[in-house]
């Protein structure tokens, strides 16, 4: 990621092409890139959840990446992991 970190659009712009990429590698079979993937995609969310906490449509994307990511580890036996991402999700 390249460009001014702080510019909420470009993350969500980016986190957008991630979560794509996610599906093209979850449509691929390819679980731990899509594992990668949907933790990069989480991390962005938060991010631009830290500059406006109050932005319900920046807290639905983080609850959606919380969910996506839950899903997958769920898919990859990591059951722990996957409760504490869905509990997450419900939370917010």
């Amino acid at each position: 990621l390249e460009g001014d970190e702080s510019d909420t659009e470009l993350l969500s712009n980016y986190s957008t092409t991630v979560a794509w990429a996610s599906d093209a590698h979850y449509k691929a079979c390819e679980l731990d890139k899509v594992v990668e993937l949907r933790r990069e995609r989480l991390a962005l969310t938060e991010r631009t959840l830290e500059q406006d906490p109050s932005d319900n449509d920046v807290r639905q994307q983080v609850a959606y990446a919380h969910t996506g990511l839950g899903r997958v580890m769920l898919q990859t036996g990591r059951v722990e992991e996957s409760e504490r991402h869905l509990r997450q999700a419900v939370r917010i």
